[in-house]
């Protein structure tokens, strides 16, 4: 499935470069970026509806948790919350209206209804058994914007000129989020020391937030580098450029002193790595490419300030064991389970105790949404595998392996770190699956 069927293309890229230079113009002349923020977004919007740019729409469907986090923390409460209602009401036009200029189908899969039952459980839970509904409506708000993300990315994608289009919408946003991040490191006062002193975030963001965009940023661009190798000579500027900006967020996501993102993303590089040459493995493989990464963070880490580099490679911090604290709290969350194992003590209920959350998605479904919500999590998870084993001949080679390993990166990341709702490209791995195996099931109708 190498064909790629032309399209008219669109200037998403020169609108882009027009919003980020609004947003360094914001940067440079202030701290006043309220205007110029949001004009600037509501223009993207109105833009990416009008002219037909599916990664557009992606594009600004994961600056969500940004708009909601960093700008939210510049402009106030208002204007955020105003810019979700445009933007919800642009889906409903997208929707309902046709905007896109093709009739949108039910998706004939099962995933997402799994997804829905699962959220309305959830608001169910919070409601009838959460001792915690503040925190656990808070949750829920980050859990809808996963799942906007999700059903987007599902109503979008048609064929594979639609997925690609989405794989360009990850590199712009990552490109777009270096830049914002690049402004914020040189800007040093207000946005260093947001969780834990020395560790770098961008204003409203939490570090961890930031290293796992970095996370899914490189990986994006590893699959573009790998499109590039084979006919090298003729991208020789692009290939420069990628790994230049790989080096950059690596740089970045270091300085931000979390080490679930990284530690996620290369399992899921040597998972994947093996799956590749299942059937020719040689240990020398494994070993260059365990080389090769260890040879490129040895770099990168050299230029961390101690502090980090100290917290990235101990398990210590502040005299404390972070990998024994976490396994306590999850060993808690376990107990919780036993004691309410049907409907769990409530969605949001475990912010009573230790940290807001286990950092860990199965043992917060487990102790907060009971066996309920824990069955409808592994049937996503099984559709998850059942569709990876389906699409796996059904579409190029290369983008089965980068969906393959931003799933094993989410997933596994899903498991060291954040909670349910904060765990974003979870839920857009599940979508990449979904959407590519309704590619599959598009093209066998056509042909019967």
């Amino acid at each position: 499935m190498d064909t790629i069927k032309a399209k008219k293309p669109h200037s998403l890229s020169l609108t882009l470069a027009g919003f980020l230079i609004v947003l360094a113009l914001t940067f440079a002349f202030i701290h006043w970026p309220l205007i110029f923020i949001t004009v600037s977004f509501y223009l993207f919007l109105t833009y990416f509806l009008v002219v037909n740019s599916k990664a557009g729409i992606i594009f600004l469907a994961l600056s969500f948790p940004l708009v909601r986090n960093s700008f939210a923390a510049i402009t106030g409460s208002f204007m955020p919350i105003l810019f979700y209602g445009v933007f919800i009401a642009g889906i409903m036009a997208l929707i309902y209206g046709n905007v896109l200029g093709f009739k949108l189908k039910i998706p004939p899969l099962m995933m997402d209804k799994y997804l829905l039952i699962l959220t309305v459980y959830i608001f169910f839970s919070i409601v009838v058994f959460s001792s915690e509904k503040a925190y656990g409506m808070e949750k829920l708000k980050y859990l809808l914007m996963n799942i906007i993300l999700f059903y987007l990315t599902i109503l979008l994608v048609k064929d594979e000129f639609d997925l690609e289009q989405v794989f360009k919408a990850v590199f712009y946003f990552g490109v777009f989020f270096t830049i914002f991040s690049l402004l914020s490191y040189l800007d040093l006062e207000p946005f260093f020391g947001n969780e834990l002193a020395g560790r770098f975030a961008a204003l409203g963001m939490n570090p961890i937030w930031m290293a796992r965009y970095f996370s899914y940023a490189i990986l994006i661009e590893l699959y573009f580098i790998l499109k590039y190798l084979p006919e090298w000579h003729n991208h020789l500027g692009k290939l420069v450029l990628l790994t230049v900006l790989i080096l950059v967020q690596l740089y970045f996501s270091m300085l931000t002193g979390s080490r679930g993102p990284l530690a996620a993303m290369l399992f899921a590089l040597v998972c994947t790595t093996f799956f590749h040459f299942r059937k020719n493995f040689k240990l020398s493989y494994l070993i260059g490419v365990l080389l090769l990464i260890a040879s490129v963070f040895a770099v990168a880490i050299s230029f961390v300030p101690a502090e980090i580099s100290q917290r990235l490679l101990s398990q210590d911090v502040a005299g404390q064991s972070t990998t024994m604290i976490r396994l306590v709290i999850n060993i808690e969350a376990l107990f919780m389970f036993w004691s309410s194992k049907i409907f769990g003590i409530g969605f949001g209920g475990f912010n009573m105790i230790f940290l807001k959350y286990p950092h860990n998605i199965m043992t917060e479904v487990l102790s907060e949404l009971g066996l309920i919500g824990f069955t409808l999590l592994i049937a996503i998870f099984v559709l998850a595998i059942k569709y990876l084993i389906a699409i796996a001949k059904k579409i190029d080679l290369l983008k089965f392996y980068f969906i393959l390993t931003i799933l094993l990166a989410s997933f596994a990341n899903a498991n060291l770190s954040g909670h349910l709702g904060s765990n974003f490209f979870f839920f857009f791995s599940l979508s990449l699956i979904y959407a590519a195996r309704q590619i599959g099931v598009e093209e066998n109708r056509d042909e019967s």
